[in-house]
Protein backbone atom coordinates (compact mmCIF):
# COMPACT_ATOMS: atom_id res chain seq x y z
CA UNK A 1 0.00 0.00 0.00
CA UNK A 2 1.18 3.50 -0.79
CA UNK A 3 -0.27 6.64 0.74
CA UNK A 4 0.52 9.68 -1.38
CA UNK A 5 0.20 13.01 0.46
CA UNK A 6 0.12 16.19 -1.61
CA UNK A 7 -1.59 19.55 -1.33
CA UNK A 8 -0.85 20.71 -4.86
CA UNK A 9 -1.18 17.24 -6.41
CA UNK A 10 1.36 18.13 -9.09
CA UNK A 11 4.61 16.75 -7.66
CA UNK A 12 6.18 14.62 -10.37
CA UNK A 13 7.96 12.53 -7.71
CA UNK A 14 4.67 11.62 -6.05
CA UNK A 15 2.95 10.93 -9.38
CA UNK A 16 5.83 8.65 -10.39
CA UNK A 17 5.72 6.88 -7.00
CA UNK A 18 1.99 6.19 -7.41
CA UNK A 19 2.48 4.95 -10.98
CA UNK A 20 5.32 2.67 -9.82
CA UNK A 21 3.30 1.30 -6.88
CA UNK A 22 0.29 0.61 -9.11
CA UNK A 23 2.59 -1.14 -11.59
CA UNK A 24 3.71 -3.44 -8.75
CA UNK A 25 0.08 -4.18 -7.80
CA UNK A 26 -0.04 -2.02 -4.67
CA UNK A 27 -3.18 -0.27 -3.48
CA UNK A 28 -2.76 3.50 -3.64
CA UNK A 29 -4.42 6.09 -1.44
CA UNK A 30 -4.22 9.79 -2.18
CA UNK A 31 -4.46 12.44 0.51
CA UNK A 32 -5.00 15.34 -1.83
CA UNK A 33 -5.87 19.01 -1.92
CA UNK A 34 -6.86 21.74 -4.35
CA UNK A 35 -8.58 20.23 -7.41
CA UNK A 36 -6.98 16.78 -7.08
CA UNK A 37 -5.22 17.07 -10.44
CA UNK A 38 -3.78 13.88 -11.91
CA UNK A 39 -3.52 12.03 -8.59
CA UNK A 40 -7.29 12.10 -8.03
CA UNK A 41 -7.81 9.84 -11.05
CA UNK A 42 -4.61 7.86 -10.54
CA UNK A 43 -5.07 6.70 -6.93
CA UNK A 44 -7.36 3.80 -6.04
CA UNK A 45 -8.84 5.69 -3.06
CA UNK A 46 -8.77 9.37 -2.17
CA UNK A 47 -9.18 11.61 0.84
CA UNK A 48 -9.62 14.87 -1.03
CA UNK A 49 -9.64 18.23 0.77
CA UNK A 50 -10.94 20.27 -2.15
CA UNK A 51 -9.98 23.94 -1.91
CA UNK A 52 -9.06 26.79 -4.18
CA UNK A 53 -5.63 26.39 -5.72
CA UNK A 54 -3.04 27.91 -3.41
CA UNK A 55 -4.95 27.43 -0.14
CA UNK A 56 -2.31 25.24 1.49
CA UNK A 57 -3.30 25.91 5.12
CA UNK A 58 -6.71 24.18 5.16
CA UNK A 59 -5.42 21.24 3.11
CA UNK A 60 -2.40 20.72 5.36
CA UNK A 61 -4.58 20.99 8.49
CA UNK A 62 -6.94 18.30 7.20
CA UNK A 63 -4.03 16.07 6.21
CA UNK A 64 -2.47 16.52 9.66
CA UNK A 65 -5.76 15.58 11.33
CA UNK A 66 -5.97 12.40 9.23
CA UNK A 67 -2.30 11.62 9.97
CA UNK A 68 -3.04 11.82 13.71
CA UNK A 69 -6.02 9.46 13.37
CA UNK A 70 -3.93 6.91 11.44
CA UNK A 71 -1.01 7.16 13.88
CA UNK A 72 -3.32 6.81 16.89
CA UNK A 73 -4.89 3.72 15.37
CA UNK A 74 -1.52 2.13 14.59
CA UNK A 75 -0.14 2.82 18.07
CA UNK A 76 -3.26 1.34 19.67
CA UNK A 77 -3.04 -1.69 17.40
CA UNK A 78 0.66 -2.24 18.18
CA UNK A 79 0.03 -2.00 21.92
CA UNK A 80 -2.51 -4.84 21.66
CA UNK A 81 0.08 -7.25 20.28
Amino acid sequence: MLIAISASDNSQNIIKAVEYAKGKGATTIGMLGFDGCKLLALCDYNLHAETKIGEYGPVEDIHLFIDHIITGYLIKRLMQE
